[in-house]
């Protein structure tokens, strides 16, 4: 083997390595968001908060991991927490997205749990 194969080889597993730690806490911070969720629903504003920082840290971390599809879901909720905060009016179809945006992430963090490469 190569020096340079062996640096990417190294390199790879420090990102794997960087990535299930980031997926664990990523997991627990969405898990807590969720069982606020009667607040998201009564459109609480520290609630809307709490979301829209947990999307901007996983598309910040996420995309420097090569996360791409997790990147993309927290896009999601960020469109709508970022619509929210714009004035955008709070009716039930925005609960609704925000809170199913919420759940296609936390797939998503689950597919890369049990993902060997992380990709």
């Amino acid at each position: 083997m190569s020096v340079a194969h062996d640096l990417n080889a190294l390199e790879e597993q420090k990102r794997k390595d960087a990535a299930r730690k980031f997926i664990v806490d990523a997991a627990q911070r969405l898990y807590e968001l969720r069982r606020r969720s009667v607040f998201l629903e009564a459109g609480d504003p520290a609630a809307w908060d709490e979301a829209d920082r947990l999307a901007r840290e996983l598309i910040r971390e996420g995309a420097t991991l090569d996360l791409g599809l997790l990147v993309a879901c927290a896009k999601e909720v960020l469109y709508f927490t970022t619509r929210r905060a714009q004035g955008a009016p709070f009716d039930a179809n925005t609960v609704l997205y925000l809170l199913t945006g919420l759940d296609t992430l936390g797939m998503e963090i689950e597919r890369l749990r049990c993902d060997k490469d992380l990709r």
